[in-house]
């Protein structure tokens, strides 16, 4: 192995992303790492089937977003964290399905809140009004305020999405897996990290889709039967 050289970075089927490593079907991107089918995406990790995101790190089917991380299908939004489903919110954690709320901790299908006061549209613009987000030391104290109120809410010991006989953290849409980390759409697989799609496979980071019943697999996909 030593005597082989080292590819710099792996890229496949990229179009105007020179600057981005592990990644796959990407276009106009730039610093984007463990990424894949995506447009205009800056400075991101583990994300995918995304567009118009900066700053964003394990990000599913997101589009417009900036600065947030552990996201699925959201729109339009900035400083979201373990969120699903929120549309033109910011400073949200732990919400889904939800529209138009700022600093707001643990909601589900709500609309137009304020630190999880429940507002009508009309006081919701007027509140919204008096922040100057672009204001930088502005955010800097709204993010520290932000984060001091999450701390009122309990957490939960774990993250799980339509998940069967799983162990491990932030999984979704999996069954039977094992000690593994940031993966989805896995069934009968063990210790992985960073990977999705996978099936009957173990020892995986930064890899899985289309493969199974591979072992011990980095920067890898679409592969079958095959080790190391």
């Amino acid at each position: 192995l030593e005597s082989v050289p080292c590819l710099a970075v792996f890229n496949t089927n990229n179009e105007n992303a020179s600057y981005c490593n592990i990644t796959s079907d990407l276009k106009d991107s730039y610093m984007a790492i463990s990424t894949f089918f995506g447009e205009r995406l800056l400075y991101t990790y583990w994300g995918g089937w995304s567009h118009d995101c900066v700053d964003c790190s394990f990000f599913l089917k997101c589009d417009l977003l900036y600065d947030s991380q552990d996201t699925r299908d959201c729109y339009q939004g900035k400083y979201l964290y373990q969120c699903s489903k929120v549309v033109d919110s910011n400073f949200c954690f732990n919400c889904v399905d939800c529209t138009n709320c700022f600093e707001c901790v643990n909601l589900r299908h709500k609309s137009y809140c304020i630190k999880n006061e429940q507002l009508t549209k009309g006081e919701y613009e007027e509140r919204m009004k008096m922040l100057n987000l672009g204001s930088h030391s502005q955010v800097e104290k709204i993010k520290k305020e932000f984060w001091e109120f999450t701390l009122k809410f309990p957490r939960r010991f774990l993250t799980q999405l339509n998940c069967e006989n799983c162990l491990g953290n932030y999984i979704e849409n999996s069954h039977n897996t094992i000690h593994c980390f940031d993966v989805f759409e896995q069934e009968n697989t063990k210790y992985m990290f960073d990977a999705g799609g996978a099936k009957d496979s173990m020892d995986f980071t930064q890899a899985g889709l289309g493969c199974e019943l591979d072992y011990e697999m980095q920067e890898a996909s679409y592969s079958y039967d095959v080790a190391f």
